[in-house]
Order: structure tokens, then C-alpha cells, then sequence
């Protein structure tokens, strides 16, 4: 059976809420990065209220100058959110800051 294609809101850090920003189908979401405004994400659910650093969707768009040094780089990241369960079909989607990468174990942010 065919899985039907929603629109979900797009939670910012300010607490603006962007109405119908992305797409989901299933466990997953694709929406334009508002940092850059050019990157397409895609991302999938992982853990309910909880954003690991392997979770997270980063939007990596650099800028460059003529002479080919970054001039810009977007920063911004991004959670999907699961409705009731574990990796379970997408709720919305949040910017959250950024969870660096930590090789000594799972950093996670509570949502």
C-alpha cells in the first residue's frame, strides 16, 4: 500500500512555526534549509525527544570567493520529529543547534 505525501511544519529556534514547510512521507521529511536557502534535507525519524548528534540533518552550503576561500558557510540543523514512537512516522520538523560530534559517547538535546 502506497504511503501518503504530507506537509509539516517547520519549528525555528526563534519559535516561529513555518506552516506546511516540508514534506513527509512515512518516517521521512525533505524541506529547504532557511539558513541558505538553497540546500534541500532530507532526514528520517530516530528517538522521540531526543536529537543525537547521528540524528540530526546539517546543512553544510558554503559560499565561496572568487579566489576559492568559503566566504559563507550555513551552519544550520535540523531534527524530524516522530509522532508517537520510536523512528514512527513524521510529526514535524525542528531547527535545533548543532551537536558536535562526540566520539566519547551520544550527546542528545530533550525536545
Amino acid at each position: 500500500m502506497p504511503q501518503d505525501l504530507r506537509q509539516v511544519n517547520l519549528k525555528l529556534l526563534s519559535g516561529e512555526i513555518l506552516y506546511d514547510y516540508a514534506i513527509a512521507v512515512g518516517n521521512n521529511a525533505a524541506w529547504k534549509c532557511v539558513g541558505c536557502k538553497k540546500t534541500l534535507l532530507i532526514g528520517r525519524t530516530a528517538l522521540i525527544h531526543e536529537a543525537t548528534w547521528r540524528s540530526q540533518v546539517n546543512c553544510n552550503n558554503k559560499k565561496y570567493n572568487e579566489d576559492k576561500r568559503i566566504k559563507e558557510e550555513c551552519t544550520k540543523s535540523y531534527y524530524v520529529v516522530p509522532t508517537d514512537k520510536n523512528q514512527g512516522r513524521t510529526d514535524r520538523v525542528i531547527e535545533i543547534k548543532r551537536i558536535p560530534d562526540d566520539s566519547k559517547g551520544v550527546r542528545r538535546e530533550v525536545y
